[in-house]
C-alpha cells in the first residue's frame, strides 16, 4: 500500500509581526490589542498556523475546533496563549518561547494556506478544509504532515 499526501502551492501568510524588543503581555486582549485586532481578519474557520523567526518555522499549531464565544476560531486560539494557561503546557512553553525571542527578534504569527491537499487519491480545495465541518480532522492530518515535514529541515524546535 501506498499513501501519497500532497499541498499544491504552499504558502505562508502572516497575520501579525511582533517586533524585537516587545513582549507578549499575558492579560487577553486589553493586553495585546493588535493581535487580537489581526486575527479578526481571518475568515477560515479552520486551519494551520505557525510562529517563526525570519525563515525558521520554530511551532506549527492547528485550529480544528470551533471556539464558539470567541470572534472567531483564530482569535479564540490566540486567546488560550494570551490569556490563559489552563489547557496544558503548550501555551505557556508557547507564550515564554516567543517571549525569550523576542528579546532580540522579531517573531510572526500567521497561517498556512494552499490550492488544494491531496491524500491518496482524494483531494480537497482549501475551502473545503478550512470551511467544512465534516472534515475537519483533515486540518489535524495537515498539521502533522507540516510538522513532519518542518522536523525534517531541522525546524519546529518548540513542537514538543
Amino acid at each position: 500500500m501506498n499513501v501519497d499526501v500532497s499541498m499544491s502551492n504552499l504558502r505562508l501568510d502572516t497575520v501579525f509581526t511582533m517586533q524585537a524588543g516587545s513582549c507578549l503581555v499575558k492579560g487577553g486582549q486589553k493586553a495585546n490589542p493588535a493581535i487580537y485586532n489581526a486575527c479578526l481578519d481571518i475568515a477560515e474557520r479552520y486551519l494551520c498556523y505557525y510562529w517563526r523567526d525570519g525563515n525558521e518555522v520554530l511551532h506549527v499549531g492547528s485550529v480544528s475546533d470551533d471556539y464558539r464565544h470567541k470572534k472567531n476560531n483564530l482569535w479564540g486560539r490566540v486567546s488560550n496563549y494570551l490569556q490563559n494557561h489552563r489547557d496544558g503546557a503548550t501555551n505557556k512553553n508557547v507564550f515564554d518561547d516567543v517571549n525569550r525571542l523576542l528579546d532580540a527578534h522579531c517573531v510572526e504569527f500567521g497561517v498556512f494556506r494552499f490550492d488544494s491537499c491531496s491524500i491518496g487519491k482524494q483531494t480537497f480545495t482549501y475551502t473545503q478544509c478550512c470551511h467544512a465541518p465534516g472534515i475537519s480532522f483533515f486540518i489535524r492530518m495537515i498539521e502533522d504532515v507540516l510538522i513532519g515535514f518542518y522536523r525534517a529541515h531541522q525546524q519546529c524546535k518548540w513542537n514538543r
